[in-house]
């Protein structure tokens, strides 16, 4: 099971999206935290493999958090879950190792979609001890390599 953390400081959206999890399989909600410090106080006592996260939150908004998560070496990964549509917010966000954007309001089936390419990652790449570029294509682009090409040949060295 994939453990989830939320933090989201709107008890509703963090009951929704605790809701929206439950119905999908490989997923468990370990946890909700309401602001940045029951965050950061949950994540060094348990152990969690994703963070759902808000960035409007009082005192360190989420982004802030997701560099401090950074910068204190906590291996989780990060979605954020956000009314942010600033692009500035969505550029940080990413440069700071989210994973994935979600804008709010938004479907289930964009968080089931997002769960889902999630575990697929996780079964695909973080369960193996080496990788080759078919799997970084895969499961990290999300597309498939063209052909796989016996040893010692490239694309390049076979071109005219």
């Amino acid at each position: 099971m994939i453990k989830v953390l939320i933090v989201e400081d709107d008890p509703m959206v963090a009951e929704l999206n605790r809701r929206y999890l439950a119905k999908i399989e490989g997923f468990v909600v370990k946890g909700i935290a309401a602001n940045y410090q029951q965050a950061l106080e949950f994540l060094a006592c348990e152990d969690v493999d994703l963070m759902l996260v808000d960035i409007f939150m009082p005192g360190m908004n989420g982004l802030e958090l997701l560099g401090k998560i950074r910068t204190c070496g906590h291996a989780v990964d990060v979605i954020m879950v956000t009314a942010a549509r600033d692009t500035e917010s969505l550029k940080t966000a990413l440069r700071l190792g989210a994973i994935d954007y979600l804008i709010k309001p938004f479907e289930f089936e964009r968080l089931h979609m997002a769960m889902q390419k999630y575990k697929a990652r996780v079964e695909g790449i973080h369960c193996r001890q080496t990788v080759c570029q078919h799997d970084i294509d895969d499961h990290l682009l999300g597309r498939r390599s063209r052909c796989a090409l016996p040893k010692g040949l490239d694309k390049i060295t076979l071109q005219p």
